[in-house]
């Protein structure tokens, strides 16, 4: 019986008879055989500066199967993108570095706030491409 089941795409896992949440399985992707939640390179470049307005996203890739990219907001960023891309370097593995930091002038976002991936991911396509 499937009726009280609900898909909701989180990760979890369960220690102790407790299940944990970890991330959005959209939030994850596989970069040369890598696993990569994204939100890990998120919160660290929030360590960086918190003050960033950015979102870190999945770009396909032609040698990697799928890279972390970085759109941020051009406006807030007071550090080089050389010096945020050394950090990285300092606090992820090699395989999590951002390949692609893409500035804009404003990150585009649905009704509710929330990032709209569309139009962001539609970005990333007209820049990279």
């Amino acid at each position: 019986n499937n009726k009280n089941i609900f898909s909701t795409n989180d990760l979890g896992e369960i220690k102790n008879n407790e299940l944990f949440f970890k991330s959005r399985k959209n939030q994850m992707i596989v970069s040369g055989g890598e696993n990569i939640n994204l939100l890990t390179i998120q919160n660290a470049l929030f360590q960086f500066q918190n003050s960033l307005n950015l979102i870190v996203v999945a770009c396909d890739d032609l040698k990697w199967g799928q890279v972390p990219v970085v759109v941020y907001e051009r406006n807030n960023l007071n550090e080089s993108i050389e010096n945020i891309r050394n950090y990285c370097k300092q606090v992820l593995p090699k395989f999590m570095i951002p390949k692609h930091f893409i500035p804009v002038n404003q990150i585009p976002l649905l009704a509710n706030k929330k990032p709209n991936y569309d139009d962001i991911n539609n970005l990333i396509r007209d820049i990279i491409a």
